[in-house]
């Protein structure tokens, strides 16, 4: 993926936290209890209507640079990723209203489970696009857990095997050294130095004999 489209990418999942951050109560940090604050019907219906706009605007942005069966493919992990991180902050009594993006976008409900099939449908296959892996290993990145919330180590394995799967990019050769010249060094002009000291040596010499 090019610069611009990871930017794109980072933009839109820092504005999707900011819009959960507005809508919903913060997530529990590990052994804290869940928040008992209800967000209402209406405010998760709004906060999916802007959740879903971030994400079509993400599609366009990678529209431009690839197949339409790529970036929906690629959208997938997003989108649970999103998915996720909205039920983590829910209280268990509003835990069963979010209406899921995932339901909306392509019928699905069972992102804890669907994600890791498709990571292992496309590591499978050889003709997967880079951009699927790539989307796939940011949502680990960015926290997704899916069905191994309590297994690390598989987390840690599936980034490891995406990570293999996505092209690094070529390395830029080094420039070659500089060649280094020799120093400058002008032969030392013997033959011009005797001759001037022989005519310095010898010119007096010859006027006091011609004075004589």
């Amino acid at each position: 993926m090019k610069l611009e489209h990871w930017q794109t990418v980072l933009r839109t999942h820092r504005q999707a936290l900011a819009l959960m951050d507005q809508s919903l109560p913060r997530e529990p940090a590990a052994g804290e209890p869940r928040t008992q604050v209800r967000v209402g019907m209406l405010g998760l219906a709004m906060l999916q209507k802007q959740l879903e706009a971030e994400v079509t605007g993400l599609c366009n942005v990678l529209g431009s640079a690839y197949r339409e069966e790529e970036v929906l493919e690629a959208r997938r992990p997003f989108v649970y990723l999103l998915d996720e991180l909205v039920l983590r902050r829910l209280s268990e009594s509003e835990y069963l209203d979010w209406p899921f993006l995932q339901y909306k976008l392509f019928n699905s409900v069972s992102g804890g489970d669907a994600f890791f099939e498709l990571a292992d449908e496309k590591l499978a296959s050889r003709g997967t696009s880079p951009l699927v892996f790539e989307m796939l290993h940011f949502a680990l990145t960015a926290g997704f857990q899916g069905k191994y919330s309590e297994n690390a180590a598989r987390l840690r394995e599936y980034k490891e095997r995406l990570a293999a799967r996505i092209p690094k990019p070529e390395a830029v050769p080094a420039p070659p050294p500089p060649v280094s010249q020799p120093p400058l060094v002008h032969s030392f002009p013997v033959r011009y130095y005797a001759a001037s000291g022989f005519v310095v040596v010898a010119l007096p010499v010859l006027l006091w004999w011609l004075s004589r």
